[in-house]
C-alpha cells in the first residue's frame, strides 16, 4: 500500500475510535464515569470460574441469587450463555496477571464496539471499491460512514445501549457478533477466499454460544456462504466448511452438557424470580395455541407500531424498548420485494447497470441473509412464551443488512447513468438518507429515564465478597417444612417461592422448594368437594416426575383429601434438589385465579390446602 493510502486508513481508525467513544459517552456504556462496572456480576463470576478451570459457579445452591440456576450435580450456573464470559476472558486474565483486580465491564464492551465498527468499515470499503468508486473519495467516505452511523444509531441498537442492564448488554454483544458475521460475509462474497470461508463457517457455528437465538444469523451466514462457495466450485473446501460449522455447533452442545447435564438444555429456565414467568417457561403457556393471524398481528405491532395490537392471551410482555417504526417497515418490505422479484432485478441490472461490479451481483445474497434471519426470529417469537423489546432488538442486524444491500444497489444504479456523478449522486442520496433519518426515533439523545446498573471498583469488589460469603455458608436442608413455622435458609433466596409459609399458607400457580433429593415425592392436599382432579405436575430440576399413584378420601365435611405420588426413573443425586410444583393447567392459567392454602411439605409428604 502506498504512503498516500496509509494516512486515510489511520484517520479512519481514529475516526471510528472517536465515534465509538462518542456513542459510549452518550449512552450508559460510559456516561456514568467512573462507574465502569456492571452491578450484575454473573458474567464476571463465570469468567473467574473459567480462569480457575471450572464451569459451575458453586458446587452448592447456597448463595443462589436472582437469575442463577441450580443444575443439581452440575452445580450453580449463571443463566446466560458462555459467549460473553469467553469474550471477557483475555481482559480479566491480563488484569489478574498485572495485579489490577477486576477489569471494567464497560471498557470491554467499548473495545468490542470499536472492533465491530472497524470490521464493518473494512467490509463497506470492499463493497464501495467493488462499485468502482474510491473508498476514500468524498462519495465513498459518505456512503460508508452514513451506513456505519445508521447501524450504530438505529433505534433498537441505541435503545439497548440506553437501558444497559445485564439483559440488554448480552443482546448488545449478540448484535455486535451478528454485524461481524455480516461484514465477513460481505468480504467473502466480493473477494472469495478458502481460509475466509472456513473461518466464516466456524464463526457461524459458534454464534449461539452468546445466545441461542443467534443461531439465526449463524445459519443464514453459513447457508449464504455455502451457496456462494458452490457457485465458485470450491470442491473440498465445502466439506471443510461444513465440518467447521458443525464444530461450532458442537461446542455449544458440549457446553450445555457440562452446565446442565443435557445438550439441548440452554439454561433459559427460572429466568426471573417471578412464579408466573417460571410457570410458563417450565410447564407451558396459553400463547402456544394462539391463532396464527392474531399472533402475527401482535408481533408486527410490537416491531413496527410501538406495541399495538397486543393479544388478550396471557404471555410475558415487556415494552421497555423502542423498536422500529413505519419507515423501517417500508425499507424492509422493499428488501423483501426486491428479493422476490430478483430475476427481474437481475435482468434490469444486466441491461442498465455496468458489468463487472461484484457487489451488485452479491446484493441478492445480502438481502437473503437479512430475510432468512428476520424470518427465523419472526417464526420463533410468533409463539414464544415471552415478547420483550430487548429480545426483538436482535432483529436489527437483519434489517440493516437489507438497508446496506438496497443502498449498494441504488448507488450502482446512480453511478451508471449520472453525468455529473458527484452532484447528482449527493443530492439524490442525501434526500434518501434524510427521509430515513427524519423517521429515525433513536432514543440516544432523548430525556427518557435510564436504568442505572453500574458501580465503581469498590462496589463490585464488595459484591464479590458478599457472594463468596454466601456460597461459603453450608447448612443441611430440613427433611420437612410446616406452615406457620420459621426455617433458616441463608443464601437460598428463592426458597418457598410461590408459597406464603409463615402466614396465610397460600400458594400461587407454581411453588418452588429446595429439598434433599429423592426418587419420589408424595403430595397430600385438601380440596373442596365435589372433587375434580387438579392438574398437579412436579419437576425435579430439569426432569419431570411421573404420577404413579392417586388416593382420594374425605377429610371433613365439604373437603376431600388427595394423596399423589410422583417418581422419576432418573435416580436422585446426593445434591439438594429444586422441586417445582405446578397447581394449575397452562390452558387455564390466570394470574387472578390461583390455588391457595398450603400447609405442610416434606420429602415424603407435601400437605396443602386449596380453595
Amino acid at each position: 500500500m502506498t504512503k498516500t493510502r496509509r494516512l486515510p486508513i489511520f484517520l479512519e481508525v481514529i475516526f471510528l475510535a472517536l465515534l465509538a467513544l462518542f456513542y459510549a459517552s452518550h449512552t450508559l456504556i460510559l456516561s456514568e464515569f467512573p462507574k465502569l462496572y456492571s452491578t450484575a456480576i454473573a458474567p464476571r463470576l463465570q469468567t473467574d470460574a473459567l480462569l480457575q478451570g471450572k464451569i459451575s459457579l458453586s458446587p452448592e445452591p447456597f448463595g443462589l441469587p436472582h437469575n442463577f440456576i441450580w443444575a443439581g450435580e452440575n452445580g450453580m450456573q449463571q443463566n446466560w450463555g458462555m459467549g460473553v464470559p469467553f469474550l471477557r476472558l483475555p481482559f480479566e486474565w491480563l488484569s489478574g496477571k498485572c495485579g489490577l483486580g477486576p477489569f471494567p465491564d464497560r471498557l470491554i464492551l467499548l473495545f468490542y464496539l470499536f472492533l465491530t465498527l472497524l470490521v464493518l468499515s473494512l467490509a463497506l470499503r470492499t463493497a464501495v471499491e467493488s462499485l468502482g468508486m474510491d473508498a476514500y473519495g468524498r462519495i465513498g467516505i459518505f456512503i460508508r460512514f452514513y451506513l456505519i452511523i445508521w447501524v450504530l444509531f438505529c433505534p433498537p441498537m441505541a435503545g439497548l445501549a440506553e437501558k444497559l442492564r445485564v439483559y440488554e448488554e448480552t443482546i448488545f454483544y449478540g448484535c455486535l457478533y451478528a454485524y461481524v458475521l455480516l461484514s465477513l460475509l460481505m468480504v467473502y462474497l466480493i473477494r472469495p477466499s478458502s481460509r475466509l470461508f472456513i473461518g466464516l463457517c466456524l464463526a457461524s457455528g459458534l454464534a449461539w454460544v452468546i445466545r441461542p437465538t443467534l443461531l439465526a444469523y449463524g445459519t443464514a451466514t453459513f447457508a449464504v456462504a455455502f451457496v456462494q462457495a458452490c457457485r465458485n466450485k470450491a470442491g473440498r473446501i465445502l466439506i471443510w466448511g461444513l465440518v467447521a460449522f458443525c464444530t461450532g455447533l458442537l461446542v455449544e452442545l458440549w457446553l450445555n452438557h457440562l452446565r446442565f447435564g443435557s445438550m439441548m438444555q440452554f439454561g433459559y429456565l427460572n429466568t426471573y424470580a417471578d412464579d408466573f414467568v417460571e410457570y410458563i417457561q417450565q410447564f407451558g403457556y396459553p400463547f402456544a395455541h394462539e391463532p396464527l393471524l392474531r399472533a402475527f398481528k401482535e408481533l408486527m405491532g410490537a416491531l413496527f407500531f410501538n406495541y399495538a395490537w397486543i393479544s388478550p392471551t396471557i404471555r410475558f410482555r415487556s415494552r421497555r424498548l423502542m423498536l422500529f417504526n413505519i419507515s423501517h417497515l417500508i425499507v424492509m418490505g422493499t428488501g423483501f420485494m426486491v428479493l422476490l422479484l430478483w430475476p427481474a432485478v437481475a435482468a434490469f441490472r444486466k441491461k442498465y447497470l455496468p458489468t463487472g461490479l461484484p457487489v451488485l451481483k452479491t446484493a441478492g445474497f445480502i438481502l437473503s441473509w437479512g430475510a432468512l434471519s428476520f424470518l427465523f426470529f419472526a417464526f420463533f417469537y410468533l409463539r414464544w412464551s415471552a415478547l420483550c423489546g430487548r429480545y426483538l432488538a436482535e432483529v436489527v442486524p437483519a434489517y440493516n443488512a437489507m438497508l446496506i444491500a438496497l443502498v449498494m444497489l441504488g448507488c450502482g444504479w446512480i453511478m451508471s447513468w449520472a453525468k455529473e456523478k458527484d452532484k447528482i449522486f449527493l443530492i439524490i442520496f442525501l434526500m434518501y438518507t434524510g427521509l430515513i433519518f427524519y423517521f429515525n426515533d433513536s432514543p440516544i439523545f432523548d430525556e427518557a429515564p435510564r436504568f442505572h446498573e453500574a458501580t465503581d471498583k469498590n462496589g463490585v469488589q464488595q459484591q464479590l465478597r458478599s457472594f463468596a460469603k454466601d456460597i461459603a455458608f453450608r447448612a443441611d436442608l430440613p427433611e420437612s417444612f410446616s406452615c406457620g413455622r420459621s426455617y433458616p435458609h441463608p443464601g437460598l433466596a428463592r426458597q418457598f417461592e410461590g408459597w406464603d409459609i409463615s402466614k396465610s399458607c397460600s400458594v400461587n400457580a407454581l411453588t418452588l422448594l429446595f429439598l434433599p433429593s429423592s426418587d419420589c415425592l408424595s403430595l397430600s392436599y385438601t380440596v373442596p368437594l365435589p372433587y375434580r382432579r387438579l392438574p398437579v405436575r412436579v419437576k425435579r430440576g430439569f426432569t419431570f416426575l411421573k404420577l404413579v399413584d392417586t388416593k382420594v378420601g374425605t377429610l371433613k365435611e365439604g373437603e376431600a383429601s388427595v394423596t399423589q405420588r410422583f417418581c422419576s426413573r432418573k435416580a436422585a443425586s446426593n445434591k439438594p434438589a429444586m422441586y417445582l410444583i405446578a397447581w394449575v393447567d397452562p390452558d387455564h392459567l390466570n394470574r387472578h385465579d390461583r390455588p391457595a392454602k398450603l400447609q405442610q411439605v416434606s420429602v415424603d409428604e407435601l400437605m396443602c390446602r386449596l380453595r
